[in-house]
């Protein structure tokens, strides 16, 4: 009986992809009309070809195979989709170049929205897709709140950056609606204020002065953008220390931490 229902379950994850062609396969898995503008068809299908095969041979397959087959191919579906990411990633780092200089763009506070979402994630640079809205069950959550908190503290505890919310981990404007669909009353001062509430609450000591939070409207919807300065003071969020490490946010303790206060201090 549980082979059967899991074996349903499997189907019901597959039979939309059964379903699509090349083209929707791509919209579906990364956004294949923002992708082109951004990369071109000929770069696009060289990144994703091997992954459409894929996924084609699936649609061609699953059918008539074993569970265990299922199985296999839905932890190799989401495999190839986190190296797409990571892909896209790459391809946008190698093209992040300032249009003044030349070179890569350091002061992220004075690049438009647009031109950060090109550059994709980085260092200095993080998406968060809601603030506190959970996607797949539709309510409010403390852990998704939380890591946009990591990231500014990570931010003021590193080089500064700058946190997209309302935009998708593959540069996808989301919008930031269903987080204030959950506020009483929800719109940008609200939104505003929840943020800032939470830099008096939770951080210590509060970095006055050194998070701004500003607003955007887009056709796909509304970005809120903030800009983290470097502080000269070790910020602890809920009494603990996050600092950027490459594209993510790491907290530290025990002896990493004692190695990087005394690295901070030198």
């Amino acid at each position: 009986m549980k082979n059967t229902e899991d074996r349903n379950n499997l189907k019901q994850r597959f039979a939309p992809y059964s379903k699509m062609d090349a083209d929707q396969l791509l919209e579906a898995f990364c956004g294949n009309s923002e992708l082109q503008k951004e990369f071109g068809s000929n770069r696009l299908e060289t990144t994703l070809s091997a992954f459409l095969d894929f996924i084609r041979f699936i649609k061609q397959n699953y059918e008539n195979s074993p569970i265990q087959q299922e199985e296999e191919w839905r932890s190799l579906i989401e495999t190839s989709y986190d190296e797409i990411k990571e892909e896209i990633r790459r391809i946008r780092r190698e093209t992040k170049k300032s249009p003044a200089s030349g070179g890569e763009k350091t002061d992220l506070a004075k690049v438009p929205i647009s031109e950060l979402i090109k550059q994709g994630e980085s260092h200095s640079l993080e998406f968060k897709e809601t603030l506190e809205y959970n996607i797949e069950k539709k309510e409010k959550n403390k852990d998704i709140l939380h890591s946009s908190l990591k990231t500014i503290a990570g931010f003021l505890n590193a080089k500064g950056g700058t946190l997209l919310i309302g935009v998708d981990n593959l540069g996808k404007i989301r919008g930031i609606k269903r987080d204030l669909s959950i506020m009483k009353h929800g719109n940008n001062d609200r939104f505003e204020q929840k943020i800032r509430n939470c830099l008096k609450d939770r951080f210590k000591p509060q970095p006055i002065g050194k998070v701004n939070i500003s607003f955007e409207k887009f056709t796909e919807g509304m970005i809120c953008r903030v800009d983290v300065q470097t502080s000269r003071e070790i910020v602890h969020l809920d009494n603990e220390v996050y600092v950027r490490d490459g594209n993510t946010t790491q907290k530290l303790e025990g002896q990493s931490l004692t190695d990087w206060i005394q690295q901070r201090s030198n």
